[in-house]
């Protein structure tokens, strides 16, 4: 007998259940930090999810360790967690190949060991939460099983790897935009968080044709919102908290902290990222370190204190879907200074917030842009935006959208 519940808006559903790749920080007694939006979504979404009576099946993989194809790592919450055995995958791998058959065919075992498992678990719905090229496994094997998939674009894969040109080769390159260019155009559905994302997706990825497309916009984190209101004080601290990637655009972040030591202001930056404990760039990470306090990635709760204690903070990437930076800040009354390759740019300049847009290839008119906002005594067009966050990005309306989505997928 089929049940049938309700949801938050009283609407009729059936229980279904979702597969996604899952991180190893949302594991039963994880000690890791969260490293990015992505693994937070997975945490909150899977938790909505459960409260409406749907099953969450998270998939860890990378573990070439284990002996079984793929194995159950434990309980929690009503979720069930699976981790799948892999190779170690380079980038090297995709090098010599030249079409999407040739990499079914080279990673079959990798597509074999996820097809054992949907026939096991038997999921309604497979939910790719961003996509790196393991996740074309997982959906190649879905749409060989006849599952649908909804693909949720929280980067822009071609983008990101894309800044690397030094460390991949020409082929390694092509075939992983090819494999994202495949996957956007198999999923049964395709999820971005706002138009600039849906954009940049046309532009860089160039999928022949998409099903299903919606704009669903980033959920912010549920906290409640503060004032925004700038103190009166001439020593400012400015915050970053952004992952040691080419595309967050660090050198940006550094070129401002060296104009605020030439202007001899009385500006501080600190940075919450991860420097890799390499040889690579080795002069850059010092005269970083020098001029910015750099601190280990902490828990929400001390990021919310990290927030709160900054007058601004900055989002310079060169490209960002979205970046959850904007509404966890200013939940805390912190304003973000963002790029114009940032996804919340027509949300700003919807709200009125265009001022806090900026050219972080010119710190000089960075800085200058700041002391015009640290010499007001009001913020109105913050509020502006911390209601528009609040209604539009609120988290139970959005993950119910996304509800919707899968539910017209099992139809």
């Amino acid at each position: 007998m089929l049940i049938l519940t309700h949801t938050l808006f009283g609407e009729l559903y059936r229980p279904m259940r979702i597969l996604s790749p899952e991180y190893a920080s949302n594991l039963p007694g994880s000690t890791k930090h969260m490293k990015g939006g992505t693994e937070r979504f997975a945490r909150d979404f899977s938790a909505f999810l459960i409260e409406q009576g749907h099953t969450w099946i998270g998939v860890v993989q990378g573990f070439p360790e284990q002996t079984a194809a793929w194995e159950a790592c434990g309980e929690e919450g009503g979720k069930q967690f699976f981790r799948i055995g892999s190779r170690a995958i380079a980038s090297a791998a995709f090098e010599s190949m030249t079409s999407i058959e040739e990499v079914a065919q080279a990673f079959e075992p990798e597509i074999n060991n996820f097809k054992e498992i949907l026939r096991e678990v038997r999921p309604d719905i497979v939910f790719l939460n961003g996509f790196i090229p393991y996740s074309w496994f997982l959906l190649w094997a879905a749409a060989e099983e006849g599952i649908p998939t909804a693909f949720q674009h929280a980067g822009i894969l071609a983008k990101e790897v894309g800044c690397y040109p030094d460390l991949y080769s020409e082929g390694s390159l092509r075939m992983m935009k090819l494999l994202e260019r495949n996957a956007t155009e198999v999923a049964t559905a395709n999820i971005f968080l706002n138009e600039h994302s849906k954009n940049a997706c046309m532009e860089l990825v160039r999928p022949t044709s998409m099903q299903g497309v919606s704009i669903l916009p980033l959920p912010h984190a549920g906290w409640s919102y503060r004032d925004s209101t700038p103190r009166a004080s001439e020593r400012r601290s400015i915050g970053v908290v952004a992952r040691w990637d080419r595309i967050k655009n660090h050198p940006a972040v550094l070129s401002l902290a060296k104009e605020i030591q030439k202007q001899e202001l009385p500006w501080t930056i600190s940075a919450v990222t991860t420097i890799p404990a390499t040889n690579k760039n080795l002069e850059f990470k010092k005269e970083y370190r020098s001029l910015i306090k750099v601190l280990a990635p902490m828990e929400h709760d001390d990021l919310r204190v990290f927030y709160r204690e900054q007058d601004v903070c900055l989002l310079p990437s060169l490209f960002e879907t979205a970046g959850g930076v904007v509404a966890e800040a200013l939940a805390e009354g912190t304003p973000t200074l963002i790029s114009e390759g940032v996804g919340w740019v027509d949300e700003y300049r919807a709200t009125g917030m265009d001022s806090w847009i900026a050219d972080f290839t010119n710190p000089k008119q960075v800085v200058a842009t700041l002391k015009e906002h640290f010499s007001r005594t009001i913020w109105p067009e913050t509020a502006k935006l911390a209601s528009h966050i609040q209604e539009h990005h609120d988290p139970k309306k959005v993950f119910t959208q996304y509800l919707s989505v899968f539910e017209s997928l099992t139809k």
